[in-house]
Order: C-alpha cells, then structure tokens, then sequence
C-alpha cells in the first residue's frame, strides 16, 4: 500500500497528508458556508493554511494580513471592508478582545478562532479571488486584488522557471501575508511537494534544526534574509539536502550576491535570483545566478509573461499573472479588471545585449532638487559602493536629501555626495542610524525612514 503524500510538516513536528489539508479546509469552509470577505491574520501555521486552500476551493474571497498589525488599524480595515468573517489566533483575540465588535465565535481549531462579524453582505466581482496588501504590517487601506486566474497563472510559471518537483520539501521563511512567501506555498502545493511549515526565524537553532531534521530541499529569502546568512556566518547550517535557493522581494548587494554565488556552486545548489510585485500576483523575471557575469541583474521574464521598456525607463509587465488593480475600501470588490493583463511597474530598469534586466530605480524615489532630477536609488547604491557602509537616502522635505547611515565621518561624506552630484553641501541633511527601520519582509521601511527624517529637521529648524 503506497504512503500519502505528506503535504505539510509543522515546528512541533505534525504531519498532514494532503487528504487531510483538503478535508479540514472544506470543514472551515463550511462554517462560512457562502461567498464572502473573510480577514486572515496569518501565521505560520497549519491552521492559517488550511483556511487559506479552504477560501480560494470554496470561493471564498480571504484577505490576508500580518497578525502583528496595529489593534486600531485591524479595526480600522474592519470598518473600511466590512469582513463577513475574521479568523486570527486566540492570543490575538485576547489582545483585541474590547476593540472587535463581533457576533459570535462560530469555529476553533487548534490555536484559531473564526469570529462572525455580523456585517452586511458586500457585493464580489466573481473574479476576485485574494486580497494581499504591499504595506506589510503598517494596516494600509490599499490592497491588490487577485484573480484565480491571476494566482494559476503565475504560479504555473513559477514552476516552469524553477523546475519545482513533487518531491521537493519548500521550508517557510517568509509570512503568508507576503506574497513571495504565500507565492512559495502556492507553487509547492500545486506540484503536491512538501511544505516545511514554520515561524522560526533564520538565527534560532530550531530553524536549521527542523530544517535538516526534515531534509528540506529549497529555501527561499529577501535579500535581508541572505544579508543574516552572511553576517551571522549561517551558510555553514546549510546541509547537503538543500538543492535550490531563491531571492527575491529587492536586490542583494554584488558582494553579497558573489558571495552566494560562491558557496551554491561549491555546494552543487541551484540558485536563482527573481523580481516580482504583488501587483503581478508574485515573481515576474527569474536567472540561475551561475557566475559573475550578469550579477545585479533581475534577469529575464519567465514563461508567459512579457514586457517593455518606455521611453521614460519603466517597465510595464504584461501577463494573466497581472492583477485586476487595487481596493480602497468594500465598494472597490465590485470592480472588475482595470489593468486588462498590462503593469505599470514604476520601476525603472534597462537591459544589456544579452536580454538580462537591470533595476535601476522607482519612480517615485526621483526627486527634482533645485531643477536638477536625482535618482535616490541610484545615488544609494553609489554611495554604499564608494563607502562599504549602510548608506539610504530618503528626501524629506522641500529641497532636502537625507543620508541615513552608520557611516560617522560626516563632513567627508556630504563633501563626496555634493560634488557628484554638483549641489550646495546646505541641501543634504545627515542622520547616524544605528538599525534601520524594516518591514516584515525585510525590506528598508522608506515611509517610517521619511517620517523621521521630516521630524529631525523640524526639530532642527525650529532650534
């Protein structure tokens, strides 16, 4: 008699056939029994998944989001789209028991608790199918929404670009909230490969030890992720299991990336750097970092999905991974398809002879100082090669750059950075910064960057 196949392992060390996934997501479906808004606060956890498969099977429209946001800002989201349902963990229930304004709680399993919020029924596109925010945790009103055939397509495509295989064993690493991280559960589960469903953190012991207990074949990270690798010297933790690695989420730095590269190909592991936007569902260009070659680049689309170039250097995205556009509030669910399979990315990028991608920048971290247009991406990335120091730059207020670093000799820094950039040393405003502040996901949080640097200058001027 042939073993099911597992679906997912979890931390404590269950097992879940993919039988039982089907069966118990139906059965937290059928609690809800019609289609409906339900807000997931997501974990990494069984639980979270299974309501995840049991929405999309039953089209039921979930959105997900981080289980660490702000108390006002979940009720804030509450009101702003009128959720059927909420299903979070019972310590968050506890935490916001006096703020939720619910019915009834109509369903436990394990660690979760589905509430009924006895709100009026809002009127779903019958495409809709996933509602995923690019803010992180920071409770933003604005989400993307995703079609089914947005979520099939791309992820298909994923498959194809990395060759994923039944018998691989994907451990998490990223939240399901993210959509590089539900992207990673979507593609192993389509293939029927094995989730190493966990919320450790790279840097605890129970990670790596779970890792390599299960023989976990693909890992997957932000650049953050690899940058911790690297500096707390983990790559040694790495076993032999291991057979392929992905990035994506932003852009590790070349030395970094050479590093990487360095030690899959020592290590016989495949590894392959990717760009995406939850705008395109997940990851849209995909290159086996081989070599030194094309290093620093996004690479090349993957199959199905196309693009171009326009004369200003955005690249557009075009492919049924390309979401319907975005939701503000309940009434913007109705809305069908306003990108019609066509992104504007607002990244600015170019290509070499070879058809690789480079990113060069966003759009809207070009600032106009003084009739002179500076790309702040760019200008990082000058810096922190010229300095080897963690150098980002946010523009503040008015005719003003802000240099956020560690990097402490001042006066040589803002002398370098103004005759580059042919600019009165007045216009640049310095900030020693001992930890940058960071989104879920690893990434630089430019906003809360912004916002400092608008309350040091206010402070600044004002003595």
């Amino acid at each position: 008699m042939l073993t099911e196949k597992i679906a997912i392992i979890t931390e404590a060390g269950k097992k879940y056939t993919y039988t039982e996934l089907i069966k118990d997501s139906d059965t937290f479906a059928s609690y809800i029994g019609k289609r409906c808004l339900v807000i997931i606060l997501c974990t990494n956890t069984y639980e979270c998944v299974l309501s995840y498969i049991g929405c999309l099977n039953n089209k039921i429209v979930p959105m997900m989001i981080s289980d660490k946001i702000d108390i006002d800002a979940l009720n804030d989201l509450i009101i702003t789209y009128k959720p059927s349902y909420l299903w979070l963990p019972k310590e968050e229930l506890n935490r916001c028991y006096d703020i939720l304004n619910f019915k009834e709680q109509i369903y436990n399993l394990e660690n979760y608790v589905l509430l009924d919020m006895d709100k009026s029924d809002v009127v779903l596109n019958e495409n809709l199918a996933l509602l995923l925010s690019t803010s992180g945790s920071t409770g933003s009103r604005k989400f993307v929404r995703l079609s089914y055939k947005n979520i099939e397509a791309n992820t298909k495509s994923i498959i194809k670009a990395l060759g994923i295989e039944e018998n691989d064993r994907a451990i998490t690493t990223l939240p399901l909230n993210y959509t590089y991280g539900l992207s990673v559960i979507n593609t192993h589960l389509y293939k029927k490969s094995t989730i190493l469903l966990t919320g450790y953190q790279i840097y605890k012991s129970e990670f790596w030890e779970f890792l390599n207990n299960n023989n976990g074949t693909s890992f997957s990270g932000v650049p953050y992720t690899y940058e911790m690798l690297l500096k707390l010297k983990l790559l040694d933790k790495v076993k032999v299991s291991i057979k392929k690695m992905t990035i994506s989420g932003g852009f590790l730095d070349k030395l970094y990336q050479k590093k990487i590269n360095e030690f899959t190909k020592n290590n016989n592991i495949e590894f392959y750097v990717m760009y995406g936007q939850t705008e395109a569902t997940a990851r849209v260009m995909c290159m086996r970092s081989e070599c030194d070659y094309h290093i620093g680049s996004m690479g090349k689309f993957i199959p199905d999905v196309s693009g171009k170039i326009l004369d200003n250097g955005e690249l557009v995205v075009y492919g049924e991974n390309v979401s319907l556009g975005y939701a503000a509030s309940y009434e913007d669910l109705e809305k069908g398809d306003e990108n019609k399979g066509m992104l504007h990315t607002g990244d600015i990028v170019s290509y070499d002879e070879d058809g690789y991608f480079y990113w060069k920048g966003r759009l809207d971290r070009s600032k106009k100082i003084f009739g002179h247009r500076i790309n702040l991406d760019e200008l990082d990335d000058l810096l922190r090669k010229e300095y080897e120091a963690n150098i980002f730059i946010s523009n503040a207020i008015e005719n003003n750059i802000v240099i956020n670093t560690d990097f402490e000799n001042k006066q040589e820094l803002i002398s370098y950075v103004s005759k580059v950039l042919n600019q009165n040393k007045k216009v640049f405003w310095f900030n020693i910064i001992d930890n940058l502040p960071r989104k879920e996901n690893g990434k630089v949080d430019y906003a809360m960057l912004l916002k400092e640097n608008e309350r040091m200058i206010l402070q600044k001027r004002k003595g």
